[in-house]
């Protein structure tokens, strides 16, 4: 069965918990390493109950970028093989951390007429590797 559990914001670390049964359970939560402790009572039950719960807490949400410069059109002078482009670089935000952001070029990179037109890639990685 599943067991959901929903906090009380007014108390931190209380949770009213319905097991499969339907049966309710007031609980709080104490962390230790890598154990949760959950101390429910059975309503009409004098006597609470301790069960440990291993729980894995996991990142589901990769970095997103929220703005990304348009498609730039330049000119190179006669005779020039190539020109300087510059541009706002994209910004990462990540609900755990942005550990790093990768760009095939960066602002002020020479681009060349020769393969034009060239794709810019940005990306990024959080802290939990996605």
């Amino acid at each position: 069965g599943t067991t959901r559990a929903r906090a009380f914001p007014a108390m931190p670390g209380a949770f009213a918990v319905n097991d499969a049964t339907g049966i309710r359970h007031y609980a709080t939560v104490a962390e230790v390493p890598s154990v949760v402790r959950f101390t429910t009572t059975v309503p009409h039950s004098i006597l609470p109950k301790q069960a440990p719960a291993f729980v894995s807490v996991g990142d589901i949400f990769p970095p997103q970028f929220q703005t990304c410069p348009r498609d730039i059109d330049t000119v190179a002078p006669a005779g020039v093989l190539g020109v300087i482009v510059f541009w706002d670089a994209p910004a990462a935000s990540d609900n755990v951390g942005v550990a790093a952001v990768k760009a095939s070029h960066a602002p002020g990179d020479y681009f060349t007429i020769a393969g034009s037109p060239h794709t810019v890639e940005y990306s990024a990685m959080d802290e939990a590797g996605l």
